[in-house]
């Protein structure tokens, strides 16, 4: 499944998901949007994705897989300028239900690291180990 998340006006990320990001993420990120969409604050977003995943009604991965953002238009609306920029380059993302960046040795400068894995949401059932790949030369 592909699909462009937006948040409003703030931004856009292309993501594509396997089949098992399909069954499971997809599923929290559309009800995040939803959650927004409805004027929720982000604090009040998290606790009810949390409260979600906690009642089953949303669930982690339940297997590896990925999910990716290769395009080069991940971006936000830059406020000052008024236009939109590039947030994050783009990279791969596998499944790491409730890891931790200490799991796989990434120290917190790691996180955002074009050049060495780390993870995003870590501990959520909705984590990442992001690893951006190096372009050919």
């Amino acid at each position: 499944t592909c699909l462009v998340e937006r948040e409003g006006e703030k931004g856009t990320a292309p993501i594509c998901f396997d089949r098992e990001g399909s069954e499971t993420t997809l599923l929290m990120v559309l009800r995040k949007m939803q959650l927004i969409e409805q004027g929720k604050s982000e604090k009040d977003v998290e606790r009810l994705i949390d409260e979600e995943y906690r009642s089953g009604k949303l669930l982690a991965p339940r297997k590896q897989g990925v999910a990716f953002m290769l395009s080069n238009e991940f971006k936000t609306h830059d406020h000052k300028s008024g236009k939109m920029v590039a947030v994050f380059p783009p990279h791969v993302m596998f499944y790491a239900p409730y890891m931790k960046n200490s799991d796989i040795g990434a120290r917190a400068e790691d996180f955002g690291s074009e050049s060495r894995p780390w993870i995003l949401n870590e501990g959520k059932p909705w984590a990442y180990i992001i690893v951006v790949p190096k372009e050919k030369h």
